[in-house]
């Protein structure tokens, strides 16, 4: 509801006509098709009767009825929106195209986040539950009405699964293969040192002929625009195809020496600045195009104002 405002410019300027399916109909592997028997096979585990009793647990609790129905609502609207991208899929391999809201990998997670609840109001349930059975014994009645018996037997049983799953925890890609990936990127700093520049330097209309890379982890980041990225993290508004065969185009301009073609689909697309790395680097420097200056440069890429023609 809040970020709605910021949907009204969509509305009005593209009639919210999608003529670029590619970020919605994108699908991560932990949700393809073909994985779904996985899928279904991950459900095997101890975890899943825990959340089931915490689902049941929920109509039992004395708790309001819109805090119910939302509780409910949630994980039920998660796995209907899945399984229709799990349809989506099924009718794309028989060349029908269903309109998909996002990628689908998204009502996964609000299901995991969901299933997180469930546990947690399970194992609260079966707690409460072994503490009155074990009340019907005197030694024991005072001990586990205490208001403190539940509580303290929650935290235990979270340290216990804590201690229990700590190695899982320790492993988690988050802290292993990603950190490495980021320290590698550390150490390859110079590959993203366009982004300070941008953010530094470009004004808010300044536009950059770059390959993908240098795009999304460079300009994009840094709040400037780029001719074309990869379809999948362009506006489902504006078609690609254009796009990417304008973005061609400028740079085939450049490795012939093309200036006035350059220069045309410069003014054409409002471009600003060419963000030049490996082999694109040679393609304007021994392509002969005037009109470009050198204003940043570094071992992996160099940044050049586009001037006047």
């Amino acid at each position: 509801m809040v970020s709605l405002p910021f949907s009204i410019s969509i509305l009005f300027r593209y009639g919210l006509h999608v003529v670029n399916p590619a970020p919605s109909q994108w699908v991560w592997g932990g949700v393809a098709l073909e994985n779904l028997p996985q899928t279904l096979g991950d459900l095997i585990h101890w975890r899943t009767p825990v959340i089931a009793i915490g689902v049941l647990a929920l109509w039992r609790m004395p708790v309001a009825r819109f805090t119910r129905n939302v509780m409910l609502i949630w994980p039920a609207l998660a796995l209907l929106l899945l399984a229709y991208n799990y349809l989506g899929q099924w009718v794309g391999a028989r060349g029908v195209m269903l309109p998909q809201l996002v990628p689908g990998y998204h009502f996964l997670l609000y299901l995991i986040a969901a299933g997180h609840v469930f546990f947690g109001l399970g194992v609260v349930y079966l707690l409460r539950h072994l503490l009155q059975w074990l009340g019907r014994f005197p030694l024991l009645q005072r001990r586990v009405e205490h208001p403190w018996a539940l509580p303290v037997l929650t935290g235990l049983v979270v340290l216990l699964l804590f201690v229990a799953h700590y190695r899982d925890f320790r492993v988690w890609h988050g802290f292993t293969r990603d950190r490495t990936v980021a320290q590698k990127r550390v150490a390859r700093a110079d590959n993203y040192a366009p982004h300070h520049w941008v953010r530094e330097h470009a004004g808010p209309g300044a536009v950059f002929l770059c390959d993908d890379f240098v795009g999304l982890f460079c300009v994009a980041p840094a709040g400037g625009k780029v001719v074309a990225s990869s379809a999948e993290f362009m506006s489902p508004y504006v078609d690609y195809m254009p796009r990417a065969a304008a973005r061609e185009g400028l740079w085939q301009a450049l490795r012939t020496g093309d200036r006035e073609r350059f220069f045309a689909l410069v003014a054409e697309l409002g471009v600003t600045h060419v963000l030049a790395t490996g082999e694109e680097r040679d393609w304007v420097a021994q392509g002969g195009v005037t009109g470009l200056k050198a204003v940043e440069a570094s071992e992996h890429y160099t940044l050049y104002t586009v001037g006047e023609t």
